[in-house]
């Protein structure tokens, strides 16, 4: 079980990032594609999130990180007073629970397997004592055509038209032209977002939610990290638009009344995007921790 005092410490993180987006739409929502720096596995979730807020906040240009370990088995030592980030690794467990048996009605223990979450520290490559700004990162992001991404996934997509939305009903997104955006990473940003939600109608998920509803709150806060989490793959920044502010408040309110709706929000913005990534000809492991 997460700990909860430390869920409410991340939730709190992240409440405090957004809340700086008020009214500030140009401001990059998701600037990295946090990987590891020596297996190149992204990391995932919360973590992927937890680590760009982080990043932003210290104003680190680079996308790699690793633990304290990792560092130091690779002859990159940490510099003294760095600081280190804590992210959060679910460990399998097995433990016992005494239950009645209803048949016989004797008390027996029963055997059950659980998720125990574990911090873990880890600090960025810039953190290193041999890090300079000239050191060749070891991974980039593919950064294809961004048309050709979308197109893979095989989910419709009709071009014109003056409101980018996803339609449930007709299994399509549509979408301005591409000239219609003042830039490429608005483009982008705004094709990642409506993805997001198709591939949450793909995968049957709760699209029921009213606008002002939690449900509703808790779909769209999650298609916008997944969205930041596409955009980062593909090598952008995700932009919120001034639509997604519109939303900020209830987002807010969400996680608010729920410190654990923004896992839950985490864990469907990476189904989301493992899911439009699955089509494309690149394969990411998931993060191995020592």
């Amino acid at each position: 079980m997460l700990n909860s005092e430390y869920a409410d410490t991340i939730a709190q993180t992240i409440i405090d990032k957004l809340e700086t987006f008020e009214g500030s739409w140009h401001k990059p929502f998701i600037t990295h594609f946090a990987s590891n720096a020596f297996s190149n596995a992204p990391y995932r979730g919360i973590n992927q999130l937890l680590l760009n807020i982080y990043a932003q906040e210290r104003g680190l240009k680079s996308s790699l990180f690793a633990t304290f370990k990792q560092f130091k088995k690779h002859n990159m030592p940490i510099k003294k007073g760095a600081k280190g980030l804590p992210i959060i690794f679910w460990q399998e467990h097995t433990y016992t629970e005494e239950m009645k048996n209803l048949d016989t009605g004797d008390i027996e223990e029963v055997e059950k397997k659980g998720f125990i979450c574990k911090k873990y520290i880890v600090f960025s490559i810039e953190d290193t004592e041999n890090y300079t700004p000239t050191v060749e990162e070891t991974f980039k992001s593919m950064r294809p055509s961004i048309k050709e991404f979308f197109e893979n996934t095989g989910i419709g997509i009709v071009w014109g038209g003056n409101q980018p939305a996803y339609s449930p009903k007709n299994k399509v997104v549509f979408m301005l032209n591409e000239n219609d955006f003042i830039s490429e990473t608005e483009f982008v940003s705004t094709m990642a977002h409506e993805f997001s939600h198709a591939a949450q109608d793909a995968l049957n998920m709760d699209m029921s939610g009213k606008f002002g509803d939690a449900q509703y709150a808790l779909m769209e806060l999650a298609a916008d990290i997944s969205a930041g989490f596409t955009s980062s793959f593909l090598g952008y920044e995700y932009l919120m638009t001034s639509n997604n502010l519109a939303y900020l408040k209830s987002w807010l309110q969400a996680i608010k009344d729920d410190k654990k709706a923004i896992f839950k929000a985490c864990s469907i913005a990476q189904a989301t995007t493992d899911y439009l990534i699955q089509f494309q000809n690149v394969s990411h492991s998931e993060l191995e921790e020592e």
